[in-house]
């Protein structure tokens, strides 16, 4: 039984999403206490009490009892399968936290084409967007397996009801293991800025969208490139905006390396500042002159345990110490980090234990 603090390093909820996709992964059943003690309201919240139940609803796995709030969790791990599930977080709760829990097993299973619809919130505080998933994340794993993305509707906070699918196509994972390394070290040319400017249709009116793209464009046209922000408004269960900014690069290999960074709008908050929020982060990406922004580093973490790689990120955050630090407790491979640079050998031997038993 590993035992985990979750009040260790940053202290927060990741600490339990890395280790329960670990857990089903590599079958070490975990007991973490201290959940989310590094944050203002610590235990247990709807986006994770809803990733366990996904997991739960696809494998035979058994908790301990699960009640908000609660500190303390034991999960032991079941025999998982792949297959349609919808979940209903029921509130503005996370989408893509939920699916930081399930990402690694569902990719290490995935036999058949399948389905995971998922309700909650898709442009939120505290986790990247829907827009970032899709095009940073999984375009980071896209020689892993073939996911599709597509955003149904729109879910701000404080009611959420964002409705997402995440459709995985039937691909053998274990082909090619050589190509499926995380590798990002270099990463070319600026090529594009692409972008989506997302709000609440009850903003259409004051033309909230477009002042976000408007002020981004702006602010980006020094860059020299071409600069495309499309513009969308939903009906949505509350106001809400946000705009998701990607920067190309022509890498000479495959995935070609995206950076990416959002702002989030809210009441009072002007169109002008979300734009400014994400163009800074945009702009200090760049000059990094890394391949991996730092937020990606942090999601890359599991892969590279399993998959093996080496990425250079812009900046090894706490987040990131962090995860490098559970992954290790669960998968007996060492996850280095020298400098600004993050590398594991492949985990072969988890890899060919999944192969004989799933």
């Amino acid at each position: 039984m590993i035992e985990i603090d979750g009040s260790y390093g940053e202290g927060g909820g990741q600490i339990l999403r890395t280790a329960l996709g670990l857990s089903v992964v590599t079958k070490k059943p975990f007991k973490i206490y201290n959940i989310r003690k590094g944050r203002c309201k610590p235990g247990l919240k709807a986006q994770h009490l809803h990733s366990i139940k996904a997991l739960l609803m696809l494998s035979d796995s058994k908790t301990s009892e699960l009640i908000e709030g609660k500190e303390e969790l034991v999960f032991y791990p079941g025999k998982f399968g792949v297959k349609n599930i919808k979940l209903d977080i029921g509130t503005a709760g996370s989408i893509t936290l939920v699916m930081q829990a399930l990402m690694l097993p569902l990719l290490l299973h995935t036999n058949k084409s399948f389905t995971i619809t998922l309700s909650g919130g898709t442009d939120v505080k505290w986790s990247q967007p829907v827009d970032y998933f899709k095009y940073v994340l999984l375009n980071a794993i896209s020689n892993i397996s073939d996911i599709s993305l597509n955003i149904i509707k729109r879910g701000y906070f404080p009611e959420g009801q964002g409705l997402v699918e995440f459709k995985f196509k039937q691909k053998n994972v274990f082909n090619n293991l050589d190509r499926k390394k995380i590798n990002f070290i270099d990463r070319g040319k600026l090529l594009a800025i692409r972008g989506f400017s997302n709000a609440s249709v009850n903003l259409q009116d004051k033309r909230v969208g477009e002042k976000q793209a408007y002020y981004a464009k702006n602010m980006l046209r020094k860059l020299g490139v071409n600069i495309d922000i499309k513009v969308e408004y939903s009906n949505t269960s509350s106001t809400g905006s946000a705009l998701v900014l990607l920067a190309y690069f022509d890498g000479n290999y495959e995935p070609k390396p995206v950076l990416g960074t959002d702002g989030l709008g809210k009441m009072q908050k002007h169109s002008s500042d979300v734009a400014k929020e994400a163009v800074e982060r945009l702009f200090a990406e760049i000059n990094s002159g890394a391949p991996v922004d730092e937020y990606l580093a942090d999601n890359l973490i599991p892969f590279i345990g399993v998959f093996g790689g080496n990425i250079r990120t812009s900046k090894i955050s706490s987040h990131t110490k962090t995860n490098a630090y559970i992954a290790e407790l669960f998968l007996d491979n060492k996850i280095n980090i020298k400098g600004n640079t993050i590398s594991a050998e492949q985990n072969v031997a988890l890899i060919e234990s999944i192969k004989r038993n799933r």
